[in-house]
């Protein structure tokens, strides 16, 4: 079994986001390549290709969207393309923190109305609505200005 790399979030954003962006992931400059889209009871999961590299034989990425009713979990896992790889010198986790940084960039958040020496109504880094007073992300860990 060769090296791979997984890790799992969840948004507060519904699934409709994530889905376009996925669907654009071939054309935003991360070397990747989407091969397909596959429907699941509860949502849909993504087949990514990256392609060879000096240091790499390449990668098959799985994304997997799961709707939470307004909220979305995201696995991704990332695994040598070639069975026999023991070894991945870091790409496989590159290619999940790559992958979950294009998801995230971007996120709308509702506007804010709050004075500026209060915290942000929404996470400028994943888009959770933050509780009052606020200093820290209940859900990214993102520290708030």
């Amino acid at each position: 079994m060769g090296a791979k790399s997984q890790s799992a979030k969840t948004y507060p954003v519904p699934i409709d986001y994530f889905i376009g962006k996925l669907r654009a992931v071939g054309t935003a400059g991360l070397n990747v390549a989407l091969k397909s889209e596959n429907p699941m009871p509860n949502g849909v999961w993504f087949r990514i290709h990256h392609g060879t590299t000096f240091t790499s034989w390449g990668e098959k990425i799985t994304v997997t969207l799961t709707d939470l009713g307004g909220s979305t979990a995201v696995d991704i896992l990332s695994e040598c393309g070639m069975p026999t790889q023991m070894v991945d010198w870091g790409k496989n986790a590159s290619n999940v923190r790559v992958l979950f940084d294009y998801l995230e960039k971007g996120m709308v958040a509702e506007p804010q109305a709050a004075a500026p020496t209060a915290s942000p109504a929404f996470c400028p880094s994943c888009g959770y609505k933050l509780p009052a007073g606020a200093r820290f992300c209940p859900v990214c860990g993102n520290k708030i200005q």
